[in-house]
């Protein structure tokens, strides 16, 4: 009885949490998937239209004792027998067998009926489809295999993502050293998942998580390609970092060439339009088998042309100021976003340079991501402080490399048929609302543009921080650059954990203990004013790391202040305060450790509510709420003392809030902060120094 019950909570909870990516996916693709003519799409994204070489491949279809029928047939039982090595072919081992056993599975066209009669005929399931379709895709395209996915996930080189979606077919990559498929599978390997089904309940949904299994997976791409096949129909898809286009369904039944030509095109097509880059070497394609977790003993190299920096990117002419560099990046990543879809898709690699005599001493980070052209561009705020010496990380190229804009400059505002819209915002449905030539629809689309930024320093996390004593140099250090950016006109707007790096030199001197890096959502502000420029603002709205938001932005959705200088001062606190929680939850198990640990929890809540209590608890130091454990009690209060200044300036901007007026910004904290990071400095409590355990 017990194990029945166990088994339906757990099915349950696996519903629950299906559920919940769905929507998830639902509120990404909202008006972020546009319907295409196919004549269109084809044009833009596949290179033409049907062709003699689709209509040559249906007449082969169509007459299975012709030539060129059996010709195919022979070719791809010596191509699979080539694959094989010499091993034991699946079908048998008599040519005779494997013949058989191929026409057996062999969609062919009848000409009578205009249809694929296996397609139609006694497929109860999914997975009755899959092996039919497989065996049309590939005698579609003979030297490239389009397989059904073996039992098992794909697999992710990073164990966290173990848990994935599996496509049901899909076009994989193939070693040219050795041609037999990839065991296990990664989605490293897929080229082009596809997804089998006898009707589309969810249109879009389970191939926007495919899209994302791709996307995690292979940094190299750029751009990428996913079909859906029912029994009836097909549709193809090309997402990129700001949209998805997508065919209408085809019937192929009644239109075979067009999706002979799909298949073909997909399969021929060269790395570069499927969307691998190709400034990284072998495009960045690493086999999954081939490799172990992080693809260690692969080594990869990334060429970067240095390009002109400009503060907007819409009127950057992609201008290259240095010859080509390369760089041999390292196995891991230091730092890797884990976005949805339409996104920065932030990547940090640690980096050194390729030189005559060999690798430089030091090494680099590059920064990869797609960046909002409607921002200003992150790399000028680099050249606007480059001569800020410290607590700042350093800039020393800039490349400017693709746009997603240019997918979308043959699209015509006719081309566009309908767009997908999410039904309500509590379900995981999309519907179709026809276009009609809206010429808004492609005119609000969130283009990005893909960039790469090589950094001189190469930090540490704030997880390395090794006494309590190191981390108000932190926050000194940080306080006192976020004043030199305050003094170059410049709001951070996303100081957060993740955006500020310890120094790896352990006796740096003072100021460059610790530095503040990533000017992605960063805003140039009034010189007179203090208050941000509208035209350096992409929106008026929240921006930053949810834990380390500013408090006042939680209260409302109806009226957002303006970015200032405070908010960024409080921001460097809850960084710091988050850092004790999280220090302290796992040293100890009294009372003091626990309120901890529920509080970390708290700030790490995606309820905009619970922050907001959580928050302003923060602010006001309650006494019950910070009976700090063990060493973290000897600067309790250093953190008191922040927090009051900020708490102070937090009521100051409520009681504007409740007036829509912005907040008084003539002057700042951050001496008065400096000042206590200083005085304790000067101390020796018990604790101060001491490393944990």
């Amino acid at each position: 009885m017990s194990q029945s019950t166990d088994a339906r909570s757990w099915k349950s909870s696996e519903d629950d949490e299906q559920d919940n990516l769905n929507l998830l996916f639902a509120q990404e693709l909202d008006q972020n998937v546009l319907e295409i003519d196919p004549g269109r799409f084809f044009h833009t994204f596949l290179g033409g239209v049907p062709g003699t070489s689709a209509q040559a491949c249906l007449d082969a279809l169509k007459d299975p004792n012709s030539a060129s029928f059996l010709n195919t047939i022979n070719s791809q039982i010596q191509t699979e027998l080539h694959a094989l090595s010499g091993g034991h072919h699946p079908e048998g081992d008599g040519l005779e067998a494997i013949w058989a056993a191929i026409l057996g599975r062999l969609p062919t066209c009848n000409p009578t009926k205009r249809q694929f009669d296996q397609l139609v005929a006694g497929a109860e399931s999914e997975a009755d489809l899959c092996e039919p379709l497989a065996s049309l895709l590939t005698f579609i395209n003979l030297r490239r295999r389009f397989v059904v996915v073996p039992n098992g996930v794909p697999q992710y080189t990073r164990q966290q993502d173990a848990d994935s979606f599996r496509p049901d077919l899909a076009l994989v990559l193939l070693s040219s050293e050795d041609t037999r498929l990839p065991n296990p599978l990664g989605w490293k390997d897929v080229k082009v998942a596809i997804q089998v089904k006898r009707k589309i309940e969810t249109p879009h949904i389970q191939m926007a998580q495919y899209a994302h299994c791709m996307k995690l997976e292979q940094f190299d791409r750029s751009f990428l390609f996913t079909l859906t096949i029912t029994e009836n129909e097909f549709r193809i898809a090309r997402w990129d970092s700001a949209v998805c286009y997508v065919t209408p369904s085809i019937n192929y039944h009644e239109d075979p060439s067009s999706f002979i030509h799909v298949v073909g095109r997909l399969a021929c097509m060269s790395p570069a339009q499927l969307g691998y880059d190709e400034t990284f070497s072998n495009a960045g394609r690493v086999l999954h088998s081939q490799s172990t977790q992080s693809n260690r003993g692969i080594l990869t190299t990334l060429t970067i042309t240095p390009c002109e920096v400009v503060e907007d990117l819409q009127e950057s002419s992609h201008t290259a100021i240095k010859e080509p560099i390369r760089y041999l990046l390292d196995d891991d990543f230091l730092c890797e976003s884990r976005d949805v879809l339409f996104s920065r898709s932030t990547r940090v690699w640690k980096a050194w340079l390729i030189t005559e005599s060999g690798l430089s001493s030091l090494p680099n980070a590059i920064k990869q991501n797609w960046h909002d052209e409607d921002r200003t561009n992150e790399a000028w705020f680099y050249e606007q402080t480059k001569h800020i010496e410290h607590g700042i990380a350093h800039m020393i190229h800039f490349e400017d490399l693709d746009r997603t804009r240019l997918a979308s400059l043959p699209i015509e505002p006719q081309n566009v048929q309908a767009t997908w819209i999410q039904e309500s915002r509590h379900s995981p449905v999309l519907e179709r609302e026809v276009s009609e030539g809206d010429a808004l629809v492609l005119n609000d689309l969130r283009h990005r543009v893909l960039v790469r930024l090589v950094v001189k320093e190469v930090g540490l996390p704030l997880s390395r921080i090794k006494t309590p004593r190191q981390l108000v140099h932190v926050i000194r250090d940080i306080a006192i650059a976020l004043e030199a950016l305050y003094n170059c006109n410049i709001l951070h707007r996303d100081i957060s954990e993740g955006n500020i790096l310890l120094s790896s030199d352990e006796n740096a001197a003072p100021g460059s203990r610790a530095f503040l890096a990533d000017f992605g959502l960063a805003t140039r502000i009034n010189p007179e004013t203090k208050q941000p420029l509208t035209s350096s603002m992409k929106h008026d709205h929240m921006t930053g790391t949810l834990p380390f938001i500013a408090t006042i932005f939680h209260w409302t959705e109806l009226y957002t202040p303006l970015s200032v200088i405070h908010h960024d001062v409080e921001s460097l606190f809850l960084v710091g305060i988050y850092m004790v929680f999280k220090f302290a939850s796992c040293e100890g198990s009294g009372s003091a450790s626990t309120r901890c640990r529920k509080s970390l929890a708290a700030l790490r809540s995606s309820d905009t509510w619970l922050l907001w209590l959580q928050k302003q608890a923060i602010l006001s130091f309650q006494d019950h709420n910070f009976l700090l454990p063990g060493r973290w009690f000897s600067i309790r209060t250093f953190l008191s003392e922040v927090a009051f200044v900020c708490g102070a300036r937090f009521n100051v901007a409520l009681r504007n809030l409740a007036a829509e007026t912005n907040p008084d910004i003539s002057n700042h904290d951050i001496r008065t902060i400096v000042g206590a990071a200083n005085a304790l400095d000067g101390e020796s409590s018990v604790g101060l120094d001491e490393p944990a355990i």
